[in-house]
């Protein structure tokens, strides 16, 4: 009874298998792509950053793996915003230079499944596609690389296969399955900007580079090796579209027009556009996660989020962390895990999901104005202020702590009642550095809280 099938070896799946392995299960891995240690790249020809926070390293540290990562990550301190007539504006993530992680997500995945594979009751089996699930069984069939078909079973399913979930589409077919998906409507298409052509350039690799241009954007992680990946996003109807950028001479003189200032830093790797596929992204809700007892969705394919706050992976992590916590509460009564599981998981996962989408329109826009720069700067000083109460940022409380993100948002709504009260008061940009703009954040924080001392419950 100690035998569970994964289904997918990304990057939850992995981390999934590694943790149960932990807890002497028996654990087998199936996996659409083949072996990314043997084929690199094998899971995408596209080259997407993963950004690591609080609640995914925390993961990580868990099931032994949290320094490997951390040997081919990043850190990144906060976001450089590129104006239209090429002045830089740093927003930092924290107060006290806190750090994010940046990973390529092939290198983390590769990274994860090594790790994983020393443990000797993990077993992965790669080129393997899940064609059809029998839930109540439950039983697995499959199809490998050489086209030959297989029927397998196995006393529990976890489905870590994604957004496009071929186990959530046989749930989907059950009574009473609430399923949602809702497309953005832009593409993106990414490039790497290899170390050589960004050489003695201006681009930090300290900080994540967002173009913000209203109805579209750029943007630019740095890499381990000393690249950038770098991501056009563009609405998929109108002026601005991938349809009309098909040749070199109409990509220049768009990057001319709206981001003169990569042209001499992509140099020839600008023309690699052309080339890759355009990407989607699409937010995904569900419930129940979970068949009986036997089955159970997880990650993105319980969850699919949009990228703008970094948490899809993040989010997947903290997944596996409380399924971890019923496992050890509930013991042999899978029931009871799924149930308890999908209750704690689901109210979090879909206000990440709905702040994830908030956090697109911030970007395309609101990041370059001078009213929304200002309520980040009174969000820091109160930070400064009271750093033994929950912190005044949202964001903060999203990447560089553990709060559940249903609380997280509660506490940003009684901060940004504070900060309403705060930016209403007269020439505040000019003193808020001042001791009498001290004065002022202090009482506004007394006629909110009322001296009250309000902490984080998860605040490391």
């Amino acid at each position: 009874m100690n035998d569970i099938a994964i289904v997918g070896a990304g990057l939850v799946g992995t981390v999934l298998a590694i943790h149960l392995a932990k807890q002497d299960f028996n654990v087998t891995v199936y996996d659409r792509c083949p072996d990314p240690r043997k084929v690199k790249m094998g899971r995408s020809d596209r080259s997407l950053m993963i950004v690591l926070s609080a609640r995914g390293l925390h993961a990580l540290d868990a099931a032994g793996v949290g320094d490997a990562v951390r040997n081919v990550a990043l850190p990144i301190y906060g976001r450089t915003i590129h104006a239209p007539d090429g002045e830089l504006a740093f927003q930092p993530y924290g107060n006290n230079r806190e750090a994010l992680q940046a990973v390529d997500r092939n290198e983390l995945n590769e990274t994860l499944i090594i790790e994983a594979a020393k443990h000797q009751n993990i077993t992965f089996h790669f080129e393997h596609e899940c064609l059809d699930v029998d839930l109540s069984t439950p039983k697995l069939a499959f199809q490998d690389a050489d086209g030959n078909q297989k029927e397998v079973y196995h006393s529990r399913v976890i489905a870590a296969d994604g957004a496009y979930s071929r186990v959530r589409q046989a749930m989907q077919k059950t009574r009473f399955f609430d399923f949602s998906q809702k497309y953005l409507p832009r593409s993106y298409k990414e490039i790497v900007i290899k170390p050589d052509a960004s050489a003695g350039q201006s681009l930090s690799n300290e900080t994540f580079h967002v173009w913000p241009r209203g109805t579209f954007m750029l943007s630019a992680f740095p890499k381990a090796d000393g690249s950038f990946s770098l991501s056009l996003q563009l609405p998929r109807e109108g002026e601005n579209t991938f349809d009309t950028l098909t040749t070199e001479s109409s990509l220049k003189a768009f990057f001319q027009t709206h981001f003169a200032d990569v042209i001499p830093l992509a140099g020839d790797s600008l023309m690699d556009f052309l080339d890759r596929r355009e990407g989607s992204m699409l937010t995904i809700k569900c419930f129940p996660w979970s068949h009986e007892d036997k089955v159970l969705l997880i990650g993105d394919a319980a969850h699919g989020i949009l990228p703008f706050l970094g948490q899809g992976a993040n989010a997947g992590f903290e997944d596996v962390m409380v399924l971890l916590e019923h496992i050890r509460e509930h013991g042999d009564d899978w029931r009871a895990i799924f149930n308890h599981f999908e209750q704690a998981r689901k109210p979090n996962t879909d206000t990440i999901a709905n702040l994830s989408y908030q956090n697109y329109l911030i970007l395309q826009d609101a990041v370059g104005d001078p009213n929304f720069q200002l309520r980040k700067l009174i969000e820091r000083k109160i930070q400064d202020l009271y750093p033994d109460r929950v912190s005044a940022s949202l964001y903060y409380n999203i990447a560089f702590t553990r709060t559940p993100y249903e609380q997280a948002l509660q506490y940003d709504k009684a901060y940004q009642a504070v900060i309403d009260d705060i930016i209403k008061v007269q020439n505040i940009a000019q003193i808020i550095d001042t001791e009498q703009g001290e004065t002022v954040i202090r009482d506004a924080m007394n006629n909110h809280w009322n001296g009250d001392e309000v902490r984080s419950p998860a605040h490391d």
